[in-house]
């Protein structure tokens, strides 16, 4: 690039050119003392940097497109190594480069612009992914919502009923077995907290619950170990009352009716614990 020599000038002292860098020891004319700054070989090569004199307005605008660069290669080496969106490379790259944060804009503009940063392609990356792994559509949505995704590109994402619903069944007979040491309610409430942070809806989770085989004489041979514990422990108390009881199983997780049940077999003398 030939430089013109307008506006102030600069003197370039010294150029030294390193392994993987150059260099440059410059002054303005008014100062006594000089400065030193690195720049890129390839920066150097282009603009064909000498010592002697240069308009400072030049040499401000290479050390700019200097950075720049810096910034650009930095953002694309991100990028090579694992997807990101707009948003996390601009967070990332402020952080890296402090003192240039409006010259990170402008980069993260510049390679927007030329579809190197696209935010539509992760998007479509992610949403690949986590179909893949079981994500429901409220986990996906907010995932995208979280990393600041243009709500227009969200909005593209089209959702089907039957495929929430096959990955839905997927993802419960991953985890059912996970609780099957619990009670029947317990283990409905535990698979349906854990599928609601996963992202399925209610409705889909109640659908895919119903398919949960649970042994009835199990699950009351169970309950039955549980209460004879509980109102031994309670007995030793005073003024301990059967509603506590039944409080207590109930928010253990055992259903009402069968507590109930179990105590009416207790009173009339019908209770084992075979």
């Amino acid at each position: 690039m030939q430089l013109e020599k307008t506006g102030n000038y600069l003197d370039i002292l010294k150029v030294k050119v390193k392994d993987d860098y150059v260099s440059i020891e410059y002054k303005e004319k008014e100062d006594i003392s000089s400065k030193k700054v690195k720049i890129s070989y390839q920066t150097f090569e282009d603009n064909f940097i000498k010592e002697g004199e240069i308009s400072k307005n030049d040499f401000l605008e290479i050390l700019k497109n200097d950075k720049k660069n810096e910034i650009k290669k930095y953002i694309s080496n991100l990028i090579i190594k694992k997807p990101y969106c707009k948003n996390d490379l601009t967070l990332k790259a402020l952080e890296k480069f402090k003192k240039d944060k409006v010259l990170v804009h402008i980069v993260v503009k510049e390679l927007e612009s030329v579809k190197i940063i696209d935010d539509r392609e992760y998007v479509l990356t992610y949403l690949e992914y986590f179909n893949n792994a079981f994500y429901g559509k409220y986990y996906i949505t907010n995932f995208f919502n979280e990393k600041e995704i243009k709500e227009s590109i969200i909005e593209e994402i089209k959702f089907d009923d039957e495929q929430e619903k096959k990955k839905a069944k997927k993802y419960f007979e991953l985890i059912k077995n996970k609780y099957v040491s619990s009670n029947l309610a317990k283990q409905k409430r535990k698979i349906s907290e854990t599928m609601l942070k996963r992202g399925f809806d209610f409705e889909t989770i109640n659908e895919v619950l119903k398919s949960l085989n649970i042994n009835r004489d199990v699950e009351l041979k169970k309950l039955t170990k549980e209460y004879i514990k509980v109102k031994e422990k309670f007995s030793k108390e005073n003024n301990f009352k059967k509603e506590d009881i039944i409080s207590f199983l109930v928010n253990s997780g055992y259903e009402f009716k069968d507590v109930e049940e179990i105590i009416s077999k207790d009173e009339k003398g019908e209770l084992t614990n075979d």
